[in-house]
């Protein structure tokens, strides 16, 4: 037994239908879906295209490194992806494996594969 009845569930998920975030009881406040939660599995799988060509550019032009600012400016292009901040891009890359590695500024912050992707690479 969870103690959660069937009726506050069918309430949370017809508040989360009509306004796409829940309300607090005890406080009022929103409690907002994560950006990354919000996104589809086809914009999912559109940023892993995305990220994916911006590796295969960068190999072919022998550049050593993939930057998040790049993957940004392409995201705010695509009319397919919400408009995002650079922080809010970090949290989805972040979010959906994608290691990032800070340099000297914070445009600079490289993007480094998902450790699968390199494995399968080698392959």
């Amino acid at each position: 037994m969870t103690g959660v009845h069937v009726d506050n569930v069918r309430e949370f998920l017809h508040e989360i239908q009509q306004t796409g975030s829940l309300t607090d009881s005890a406080t009022g406040t929103s409690l907002k879906m994560d950006i990354y939660d919000r996104l589809d599995d086809i914009q999912k799988t559109a940023l892993d295209r995305i990220v994916h060509g911006e590796f295969r550019k960068a190999k072919q032009h022998k550049v050593p490194y993939v930057t998040m600012a790049r993957i940004h400016k392409i995201l705010l292009q695509d009319p397919t992806f919400p408009p995002m901040s650079r922080m809010t891009v970090r949290h989805v890359l972040h979010c959906h494996g994608y290691k990032l590695m800070a340099t000297d500024s914070d445009r600079n912050v490289l993007l480094l594969e998902k450790s699968e992707i390199l494995h399968w690479r080698r392959r």
